[in-house]
């Protein structure tokens, strides 16, 4: 499954996405997002270590994975 295709998963079903991510300085961050939309490449999510809605590059996510929990 691509990141694309993962994050409109989550989008359909309310569903949180557990992502590796390089910030523009660099620096690699481990984060659990929820997805709200997706422009493009620019995902727009909820992040929960930073507890506001933040941008994400798709083509700044290395790893991914799905999280079953929804949040409906």
């Amino acid at each position: 499954m691509t990141i694309s295709t993962a994050v409109v998963k989550c989008i359909e079903h309310k569903a949180s996405l557990k992502i590796m991510y390089r910030s523009s300085d660099g620096r690699f961050s481990e984060r659990v997002i929820l997805p709200l939309s997706l422009r493009e490449e620019l995902l727009t999510a909820y992040c929960f270590l930073r507890k506001q809605v933040r941008s994400f590059a798709l083509s700044s996510i290395y790893a991914y994975s799905y999280q079953a929990s929804s949040w409906s």
